[in-house]
């Protein structure tokens, strides 16, 4: 599906609504009622290995129990109905929606059944629900559309063309809009709109797909009381024309808020059950045990009492032990009796009830399909997100300017044997002093290439650490509600980030070779390099934020201190060589090393120095050979008269030794005479370290990505 002509298309969508359409209808796909039961559901919360790692080096002992959320809770949420679970704070409202809907796995005890149909699909909108800021209110209904529904869809009906899927896209999406009062806000982007139009943006994402199950944590969390009675209007009407089982949390409503409600769960504040039942039975229930409710009060408020234990711990006991008396799971499922009589005549009863979270399925769209939308979302966040797109133009930019202000013409410097062919052999200081600047612009020349290498690696990693914890969690809603493959969300991610690595990257090595008069003839090689650095270091960036995607600050800390021990046993500061073990380890792991000795090689290596300033080197020590050969000679002639040729030959060794120190001392280790740069002496670098360099990086962005993908899928089905 091309996801920018959807998109696009949108446009037309007011002209296609007709706003006297009741809400869109699901019966298509409820066609049988159903109901979720829970029997003897127990949550506990066990300590982390890292909770008991943090007890032991604070000298406490080893955390050994475990804390229970939920302590045996029965019930049943039909379709069709606006049920609500309610309870003071703490009492676990979130902690069993989120068994309900799958979120948590570890430490849950009992049994979760889905009674009168074999699956259901089915949607959950956490409390802080994470929307694409970015994009605007159709846009992020149109994709949601085309990810639940569109991506299945195309192949499987007879479309003429591609603009008749469109269209029925766009008019579906225009109905959800208007039904739910978004048209105010449908072309105004996310992040600018209220929390009540949030909240429906959301209910609208999930809506498109007509899911059998919507479960939500908190909805009215931060809105008036206004709001908060409109939203759970909307979703009572949802479930009664759709036949959808609609769970929600709600902490404490109106009375007016509260009569909405159509099935009603009451947790006490230790995890158990005191009343499940209608709003209007609230009362009856709590004078039946002594409290008196006055006409002025909410009903919703004094229930809320009960549970925090102000009436009484005795109250409270009354009410759990009646609710665990009168439990009769048979009694809560009107499909039991209808369905006794389908039971086929093996006795199989599969279709009835099964597990409920094996009941959940998943999308069952192309992974092409999923990968094209997903691709076209990205690359429009990547685009009008700063961090991704104007913030590393700007870093390159500045990279360009500060390091090529820093370092002009440094390009020059080669590490090669300046032209000595024009200084006299007498004039030792001249020479010595053109081969010191030689080596003192060369070392710049590495320095500005090395800070460049920093530089990218920064601006690579940041961004990813910043934007993907956000994205992470974006990911794991949507991934939980069935939208796409992980593969198809991962691939998608990572390559619409490659046009801006690209972009930085030519900007940056562009800049830099023109204000440091660098060899363009090295260019192609250097950007290459650059590149693969730069994709590196996104992975790394990406790791981090995956892992700390709760915590953005920690993710943004963590990145600089990880590439830190990186920088350092890169060899720029100290030759491996010399390196303990431990840090040759590291440097062994370590992108920026190879990076560093694959430009060394690609600047520097192959044959850059040109073969006149060795043979002048060469020149230059046997003229100064040959002079002061003939002046030893003359002195020891002139001291007295000697003809042994075994003392000629003596003379000659030692006038070839010293003139081979005073050499050595006025170019040092750096230059040579087989026409090699002086910086592979300095730094131990080969030019066979390319290929090898090269393929190190190609391998460390392997393994990277795979670790990342592999923390993506752990974090998809991991719980809090």
């Amino acid at each position: 599906m091309d996801s920018h002509k959807l998109v696009h298309f949108s446009e037309t969508t007011d002209k296609l609504i007709n706003h006297n359409e009741q809400l869109i209808k699901f019966q298509d796909k409820c066609k049988n009622d159903f109901s979720i039961d829970w029997f003897n559901l127990t949550y506990r919360l066990y300590p982390s290995p890292l909770n008991n790692l943090i007890h032991r080096f604070k000298r406490k002992k080893r955390l050994t129990g475990n804390k229970t959320i939920l302590r045996d809770l029965n019930g049943t949420f039909k379709s069709g109905k606006l049920s609500a679970i309610m309870g003071p704070s703490g009492s676990g409202k979130t902690t069993l929606i989120e068994c309900l809907a799958g979120i948590r796995v570890k430490g849950v005890e009992g049994d979760l059944r889905l009674t009168g149909r074999s699956r259901v699909t089915k949607a959950f909108i956490p409390q802080e629900d994470i929307l694409c800021s970015q994009l605007t209110v159709r846009e992020a209904l149109m994709y949601s559309y085309g990810l639940k529904v569109g991506s299945k869809l195309i192949g499987k009906r007879p479309y003429s063309t591609l603009p008749d899927y469109v269209k029925e896209a766009s008019i579906t999406i225009g109905h959800l809009a208007h039904q739910l009062n978004l048209t105010d806000c449908f072309d105004v982007r996310i992040s600018s709109i209220s929390g009540g139009q949030k909240k429906r943006t959301s209910i609208a994402q999930e809506l498109v797909s007509k899911p059998d199950v919507l479960l939500m944590d908190e909805p009215t969390s931060g809105l008036d009381s206004s709001s908060c009675y409109q939203l759970i209007k909307l979703l009572q009407r949802i479930a009664s024309e759709s036949s959808m089982a609609v769970i929600i949390t709600i902490h404490q409503p109106s009375s007016r808020t509260f009569n909405l409600l159509q099935d009603v769960y009451m947790l006490s504040f230790n995890g158990k059950i005191l009343f499940h039942g209608l709003p209007n039975q609230v009362v009856p229930t709590l004078t039946a045990v002594g409290v008196k409710c006055d006409v002025f009060n909410n009903p919703a408020d004094l229930l809320n009492e009960v549970a925090y234990g102000e009436h009484g711990y005795d109250v409270l006991d009354k009410m759990v032990n009646k609710m665990d008396a009168n439990f009769n799971p048979y009694k809560y499922s009107d499909n039991y009796t209808n369905h006794l009589n389908n039971v086929k005549p093996n006795g199989s009863v599969h279709l009835f009830s099964r597990p409920l979270l094996q009941s959940y399925f998943q999308s069952e769209a192309s992974f092409l399909s999923q990968f094209k939308i997903l691709m076209s979302r990205q690359l429009k966040l990547c685009f009008r997100n700063q961090m991704s797109s104007t913030v590393r133009i700007v870093i390159a930019i500045q990279a360009v300017f500060v390091i090529g202000l820093m370092y002009p013409n440094k390009g020059l410097a080669d590490g090669c044997v300046p032209d000595l062919s024009h200084i006299p052999i007498s004039d030792i200081k001249q020479i010595r002093g053109s081969i010191e600047k030689q080596i003192v612009d060369s070392k710049d020349n590495v320095g500005s290439l090395f800070w460049l290498l920093f530089l990218i690696c920064l601006a690579n990693m940041m961004p990813m650490s910043a934007i993907i914890p956000i994205d992470t969690k974006l990911f794991c809603k949507e991934f939980a509600n069935g939208w796409y493959r992980i593969e198809s969300y991962f691939i998608a991610r990572n390559l619409a980030d490659l046009p801006f690595i690209l972009l930085c990257d030519f900007i940056s090595v562009t800049g830099i070779f023109i204000l440091t008069a660098q060899p363009m003839d090295r260019y192609n090689s250097a950007l290459f390099i650059y590149i693969l650095v730069s994709f590196n270091a996104a992975t790394h960036g990406t790791i981090l934020g995956t892992v700390f995607m709760h915590d953005i600050m920690s993710a943004v800390f963590a990145t600089p201190n990880t590439l830190l021990p990186f920088i350092l046993f890169s060899g720029y500061y100290t030759r491996i060589s010399g390196m303990p073990i431990l840090f040759r380890f590291i440097s062994i792991i370590s992108y920026p090393r190879y990076g560093f000795e694959a430009f060394m090689v690609a600047i520097f290596g192959y044959n850059r120095c040109k073969p006149e300033g060795a043979q002048s080197l060469v020149h230059a020590r046997d003229e100064m050979n040959n002079f002061l050969d003939t002046m030893f000679q003359i002195a020891q002639t002139s001291l007295k008269d000697w003809h042994n040729t075994e003392d000629f030959s003596s003379l000659k060794n030692q006038t070839i030794n010293f003139t081979n120190e005073i050499a050595e001392s006025v170019t040092g280790p750096w230059f040579n005479e087989n026409n090699r740069s002086g910086l592979f002496n300095y730094f131990d670098i080969q030019d066979s370290d390319y290929n090898s360099s090269v393929l190190s990086l190609i391998i460390s962005l392997i393994v990277g990505q795979l670790i990342a993908f592999f923390i993506t899928r752990l974090k998809s089905k991991s719980t809090r």
